[in-house]
Order: structure tokens, then C-alpha cells, then sequence
């Protein structure tokens, strides 16, 4: 904590001597590494200072010190993480306040992150890959994917075992994507279901899920209340580059012509994106991705009506997303099975066929941990 007249903690800044600690040397002066990227702020008060100056300051940097990932860092590198109680996310304004003083608090890599409405705006399109856990969220970063979606079907079914109906709430599947979340640091689409309640819930599973990280909401609302729950969304973001897309599931129950006259309603609503499921054939799509000139998301779902194409077939048409959510999840349970089935034959003629150990190693950062170790030893 900030004390007047004293320095609390240990500045480094790989760069340049921080501002608000100039008498701290660099990484580089003092001729350490595995820093990079990383400063840890200490901060001086003048004797005079005031007491509620102090109070306030001491306030916003516990939130600054307490975001997952600068606990991370810090606790990777033997530093004692601030207590939970004081963490918070703070408002964007401060946050770049911080920054700008110490420079990259939380890393190099994460400052350039695209947000995912940025990245719908350049890529063509994104192609999301559903992420059920945090080991299948390495690997989509490591195979070159720029974003990806979680929760819903593959999430529910991958941790807990069940189907996607309503069985497993916010507060279980906010913590399931926090774990993903954290094993990524990519921007992602979240399935926000029906926003668990109300407005006042959905505004709570907004928030819930933008204290993750840079991400997109998916919700799927019955049409009664999906304008309101838009607008109460779309005007108590935390973060303005959230992406919000509205969902429609009109086509199979009332038609094209509905989806489409509910989707101008929740695009009137605030809605960034569209979101029209379940398109029968090739030509629906075509049809679909000419109605309106705003972002819209082509659901490649195995198993379902819409047929699969690829994502430049699918950007030729004019989508701005394309999501292939359970597909990870499916041929993962199908090796599975098919391993399972050799091994209680008494058959192993699948060793050496998976993944090697070493590889595997690579994949959970295992090298970055021991260093860590064999550094403070």
C-alpha cells in the first residue's frame, strides 16, 4: 500500500525507469531476465499528501494489482498477490491511467490484443473454435486462431456431463469459462443463454462475463422480452468494445420471414451483430447474409440443418463469423470411445498414437513453469 514519504514494493520495468519510482533500475540494469514485459508498481507519496488522497489512490491500485492477470505474474514470480476482497475491474479510464504511468503492467502481448469487435471488423471472417475446457483453448491459440467461443453445449456437456437445457446455471458456468478464460488470453464469444433471469440478471451475467476478458455475448432470449433485455445490455456495458449478438431461433418454428422481422427489432434494440440459427440449405444462407449490412454469425454446427461449409465459403457469402463450437468436443469423445473400446478388449495397439509427452508438456507450458523454479531455487 501507498504510505506518505514511503516506497511500498519493488518497481521493475523492463523498458524504462518507471515515472512514479525513478530511482528503481531497470530489468535491464539490473542484468536480470524472464521479466519482460512486466512491471510491478511502487508508488511514493509526498509527507503532505493527504490522508483521503492516499485512501483513494491505495483503492485503485489494489483493484490494478488484483486483475487475474497480473496475480498470475506476480504470483509466478514469488510476489505476494493482493488479498481477493479488494479485487475489482476497474473503469477503462483508470486502467489506461496505469498503464500510461508504468508502462505494460500486465504484459507486452496483451496491450496489442485485438478486441473481438475488432477483430470482426478485420478478419474475414473469424473463425471461432469451441473451446470446452482450458486445454482445448491452448491448443486453438496454438494452431493460429485469433478468438474462440465457450459455454453452452460443449462447456455444459465436457465439465459437468449434461445436456445444454438449463440445468447448469451463471454462477457454475461463469466459473467453468473463467478457467478457460485464463488459459488464453484470446478474445472469445461467451453463450449467454437466456440471460438467467430478468434484465437485472442479464445485466449480471453481462458484467459476470466481461470481467473475463475481451468478449462477445450470445443470448437467446423468447422475443417478448429479447428487446428489452437488448437494451439493457447494450447500455450498461462495462467495457464499450463488448460485443453484443442477438439470436433468433424464429426459422424453424415461424419462418424466415419472422427470424427476419425480429432480428430488425433487436438490431433497432442496440443489437452489434445478428444471429439467425438454423438456416435449412445452402441458399437460406446466401439469402440470410444479404438481409442486413451488420455483422452476422453462420452456425456450422455437426449434426444440425445448416449445412457445413467452409469459412471462406462462408465469408464469400458475407458472413463476419463463423462458428464451429462442438466440433472439438465431438471428435474429441469420438477418440475417446474408440480408445476406451481397444482397452477393455485387452487391445493397446493405440500407444504411441496420441499425442507425445514431451509435446504435451509444450502445450501446458511446462518450460515456463520450471524456469520459474530452477531461477529461485
Amino acid at each position: 500500500m501507498i504510505r506518505a514519504g514511503q516506497l511500498k514494493g519493488l518497481a521493475i520495468t523492463s523498458l524504462q525507469r518507471s515515472p512514479l519510482a525513478p530511482d528503481i533500475p531497470t530489468v535491464a540494469e539490473q542484468g536480470m531476465s524472464g521479466f519482460e514485459g512486466i512491471s510491478w508498481l511502487g508508488l511514493v507519496a509526498p509527507a503532505k499528501t493527504p490522508e483521503s488522497v492516499i485512501a483513494r489512490l491505495n483503492t485503485e491500485l489494489t483493484a490494478v494489482l488484483a486483475e487475474p492477470e497480473v496475480v498470475a505474474k506476480m504470483t509466478a514470480t514469488g510476489a505476494e498477490p493482493p488479498h481477493e476482497q479488494g479485487a475489482r475491474r476497474l473503469p477503462r479510464t483508470t486502467r489506461s491511467r496505469y498503464r500510461a504511468l508504468e508502462g505494460n503492467l500486465r504484459g507486452g502481448k496483451d496491450q496489442t490484443k485485438m478486441s473481438f469487435r475488432a477483430l470482426v471488423k478485420s478478419e474475414r471472417p473469424p473463425v471461432l473454435a469451441g473451446a470446452y475446457d482450458a486445454i482445448s483453448a491452448r491448443l486453438i491459440k496454438r494452431a493460429g486462431f485469433k478468438a474462440y467461443f465457450t459455454g453452452g453445449f460443449p462447456m455444459i456437456g465436457a465439465r459437468w456431463g449434461l445436456p445444454d437445457i438449463g440445468l447448469v446455471q451463471l454462477g457454475e458456468i461463469s466459473l467453468a469459462a473463467r478457467d478457460v478464460a485464463a488459459a488464453s488470453e484470446l478474445p472469445f464469444m461467451v453463450d449467454g443463454d437466456n440471460g438467467y433471469g430478468d434484465v437485472k440478471n442479464i445485466v449480471h451475467a453481462l458484467h459476470t462475463y466481461e470481467r473475463l476478458g475481451h468478449i462477445a455475448g450470445k443470448d437467446v432470449i423468447p422475443s417478448a422480452e429479447m428487446e428489452a433485455k437488448i437494451r439493457a445490455v447494450t447500455q450498461n456495458r462495462l467495457n464499450p468494445d463488448t460485443f453484443i449478438l442477438a439470436r433468433t431461433d424464429a426459422r424453424d418454428v415461424y419462418g424466415l420471414d419472422e427470424a427476419y422481422r425480429r432480428a430488425e427489432k433487436y438490431l433497432a434494440a442496440g443489437a452489434d451483430g445478428i444471429f439467425i440459427e438454423s438456416p435449412h440449405n445452402v441458399a437460406e444462407l446466401e439469402q440470410i447474409a444479404r438481409k442486413f449490412d451488420v455483422p452476422q454469425m453462420a452456425n456450422m454446427l455437426e449434426g444440425g440443418r445448416t449445412p457445413i461449409l467452409k469459412p471462406s465459403e462462408l465469408a464469400d457469402m458475407g458472413f463476419k463469423i463463423a462458428i464451429y463450437g462442438i466440433s472439438l468436443l465431438m471428435h474429441s469423445v469420438r477418440t475417446m470411445q474408440d480408445i476406451l473400446s481397444k482397452l477393455v478388449q485387452d487391445d493397446v495397439s493405440f500407444i504411441g498414437k496420441g499425442v507425445g509427452f514431451e509435446e504435451y508438456k509444450s502445450i501446458v507450458g511446462f518450460d515456463d513453469w520450471a524456469k520459474i523454479e530452477d531461477r529461485f531455487r
